[in-house]
């Protein structure tokens, strides 16, 4: 016989429920809360016989108003938990991130020795900079003395600013020189350190220089002059040993300082001079081949604003890269006794004087300085007039286009700057293209006639338009002696998202980062 269904007991299931909605309030809330728990009265079974099976829950209305007394406690501390987490989460964000670059890095050259640098250079992967100069002051080699400072080359962390590297350089060329003897009381060497670069490798680094001997004489004939360069690994080899520095010479030539393109594999050079263009490319054989040559006279067209190029790279690679521009406004000619005369010109030429070095791909060979100087004449200007070039001896020299509106803007403000440009009587400002060719950086005389502190400032503007993009101030010029306009130089990181002004006035270089530049 099957049994009978039992009947269902209504407060026999209440009494069950209300007893575990006790127990997992005291577990999770307890006495984080202080919330008394809750005490069920159970009533008294009923027979065995009256139990049933469960029935869907129907909470009476005394559980309901306990249940819901509970459940907004609960509530309220699982969202103080989220909000907790969210702030913790929030907080500990910018720690993951790098933090956007406020101001620019400086790193102080004279703090390692080094007091009048003369050349610089990113390294391919712009990790590092490399640094050429002189320690304690620059050389002087002016008619009436001569004092000698040495020569250093100094590799730096591009991202910290600590020096990893500091080799010496004049030990190991002043031996190469081959220079003819001069009396014991005339004998001094002068070096001038010139281009720097790295090679393809990221590994070495060639830095270009002339030699000659110091000697009194009012005209300051300088006779017989070498040019070569020296090459050495960038980093100690193992164990911290000494980086060694081949040294390669040309042959002393009277009053010649060109620079052959280099076999660094034998030793020795080629003759292959360098032709100046709008364009080259390595070819196999050593030969820098040039596209669109430039010639005297000539009025050249300008090209597509194409990407500047890298000349240690296989792609080719044009002639815009750093240079100073000038506008000779006045200028020294030298007389019969070697007097100098001020001479004012009555339609000033505009010259673009470009200096950089060149490796082939493979690292094999090197131009030490394919740079040149070009006549550049800006929409609107004037030409030249012929006493002034025929004083100045650019009669022969090639002529470029200019490029773009940027360097147009450039060049119409040199002639508009009051005075001097800081650099004897030429006006005078540094260019810098980055490699996309979209921006040129300009350092240039600071012609604002509010005050405040600067005599240079740098601006970058756009190639297109030729419009500002803005002012960049560089370190401070305070001292007295900081008038060595000539020598800084502007640099782009190998990938355009840094710019580096190597400032000669304070032996500083100065490091804008992408946060700190317009795209």
């Amino acid at each position: 016989m099957r049994d009978e269904q039992k009947p269902y007991d209504e407060k026999a299931a209440q009494a069950r429920r209300l007893a575990i909605l006790s127990e997992l309030a005291q577990s999770r809330i307890g006495d984080s809360l202080k919330t008394p728990a809750i005490s069920a009265q159970t009533p008294k079974a009923a027979p065995a016989e009256t139990e049933a099976p469960a029935a869907p829950w129907r909470a009476s209305s005394s559980g309901r108003k306990r249940v819901w007394w509970i459940l907004p406690i609960t509530l309220v501390v699982l969202l103080a938990l989220g909000f907790a987490g969210l702030y913790l989460v929030r907080g500990a964000a910018p720690s993951q991130q790098p933090q956007k670059a406020t101001a620019p890095m400086d790193i102080a050259l004279e703090a390692n020795g080094l007091s009048c640098p003369r050349g610089a250079a990113w390294s391919p992967d712009g990790k590092n900079i490399a640094v050429v100069g002189y320690k304690d002051d620059c050389p002087n080699s002016f008619p009436n003395f001569y004092r000698y400072h040495p020569g250093a080359l100094q590799i730096y962390d591009a991202t910290t600013g600590a020096l990893l590297n500091d080799i010496k350089l004049d030990d190991a060329i002043q031996p190469k020189l081959r220079l003819p003897a001069q009396p014991a009381a005339q004998s001094p060497r002068v070096i001038f350190y010139d281009t720097i670069s790295w090679a393809p490798d990221g590994r070495r680094i060639a830095v270009a220089f002339g030699a000659f001997n110091w000697i009194e004489h009012p005209c300051f004939n300088i006779g017989p002059a070498v040019t070569g360069v020296a090459v050495t690994d960038a980093f100690n080899g193992p164990g911290g040993a000494t980086p060694s520095v081949d040294v390669f010479v040309r042959e002393p030539r009277e009053n010649d300082f060109s620079a052959p393109v280099w076999d660094l594999q034998q030793g020795r050079a080629l003759n292959a001079p360098t032709v100046p263009a709008l364009e080259y490319r390595w070819d196999t054989f050593g030969y820098l081949q040039p596209t669109s040559p430039l010639t005297v006279g000539g009025k050249p067209a300008a090209q597509a604003l194409t990407a500047i190029g890298d000349p240690n790279k296989s792609a080719p690679f044009t002639m815009w890269q750093p240079a100073q521009i000038e506008y000779l406004l006045h200028y020294d000619t030298t007389g019969p006794n070697c007097n100098q005369q001020l001479i004012a010109a009555q339609s000033a030429p505009y010259t673009f004087q470009t200096d950089f070095s060149a490796w082939s791909p493979d690292g094999r060979y090197l131009a030490a300085n394919a740079g040149f100087e070009a006549l550049i004449q800006p929409d609107g200007a004037p030409a030249p007039d012929a006493k002034s070039l025929n004083d100045l001896g650019l009669t022969q020299t090639i002529s470029a286009p200019v490029r773009d509106k940027a360097l147009q803007q450039a060049l119409s403000q040199l002639a508009q700057t009051p005075g001097g440009g800081g650099a004897g009587n030429a006006l005078v400002a540094q260019v810098s293209w980055r490699p996309d060719g979209k921006h040129l950086a300009v350092y240039h005389v600071f012609n604002s006639t509010s005050v405040t502190g600067y005599d240079r400032i740098l601006t970058l503007y756009d190639c297109v338009t030729g419009k500002s993009l803005g002012d960049f101030a560089p370190p401070t010029h305070t001292k007295p002696n900081q008038s060595d306009y000539t020598s800084s130089r502007l640099y782009w990181s190998p990938n355009g998202a840094r710019l580096l002004l190597m400032d000669a006035q304070t032996s500083t270089l100065r490091i804008w980062g992408s946060g700190l530049l317009p795209q």
